[in-house]
């Protein structure tokens, strides 16, 4: 039996798309990290962008969006955000748990901490 190119495309597709649990991303975090910072606007504001109640993160030349009534925190560290149940660390690109102290979450995480 010959196969084109085409359907070769859609079937492997298709069988990577039913191999990832597609609310994989919202399950709660079992470590620390790393801040999500990918929802960035280009020339509409992040409500136009991404829908109603997002919000720029940052300041006013920052291309950030997050979310606060999904549980978004705004990390002014590097204006990305953490998901609900993290919080922004002080070093650009990691959250960490709520459960967490700043040492825990340094420690778990794998970053150091400012001064140290």
């Amino acid at each position: 039996m010959h196969y084109s190119p085409i359907s070769l495309l859609v079937a492997t597709t298709g069988a990577l798309a039913a191999a990832v649990p597609v609310a994989e991303w919202s399950q709660k975090p079992l470590v620390s990290l790393a801040t999500v910072s990918n929802m960035t606007r280009h020339d509409m504001s992040c409500a136009e962008t991404y829908g109603a109640g997002w919000k720029q993160c940052g300041n006013i030349t920052s291309k950030k969006c997050y979310n606060p009534g999904l549980g978004h925190s705004c990390c002014g560290v590097d204006n990305s955000y953490c998901t609900k149940g993290t919080w922004c660390a002080p070093v650009a690109g990691f959250c960490c748990l709520n459960s967490e102290d700043l040492k825990a979450c340094a420690r778990n995480a794998g970053f150091k901490l400012p001064g140290k």
